[in-house]
């Protein structure tokens, strides 16, 4: 029961969080993001990077990031929200995972 409560809520945050990215400047490297979650120096991140193509659309990423390395960790390539839904529950848990043995 609660894995689909878990599932809701994260589902919610990275709706609300693609709707945000509207508002977010682009980068000078191309991209944008929006903050999902964060565990000690982890942060989930949904990424939209601008196409080198005018035509394409730009691609959509959820991004496990070091904050204290300042780089990605690991990074799930998504074309849909349904798809960044389950990278998110999954980069989430990971960075959990991270916080914990970073504390041992």
């Amino acid at each position: 029961m609660s894995s689909v409560i878990d599932r809701r809520s994260i589902e919610a945050i990275v709706t609300r969080a693609y709707f945000e990215l509207v508002f977010v400047s682009w980068a000078k490297n191309g991209s944008r993001a929006v903050l999902l979650a964060k565990h000690g120096n982890q942060e989930i991140r949904l990424l939209e990077l601008r196409s080198i193509d005018a035509a394409r659309m730009p691609s959509l990423w959820v991004e496990l990031y070091a904050t204290d390395a300042k780089m990605s960790v690991d990074a799930c390539r998504c074309d849909d929200l349904e798809v960044a839904t389950l990278a998110a529950e999954h980069l989430i848990s990971q960075a959990a995972g991270l916080n914990d043995n970073d504390a041992s």
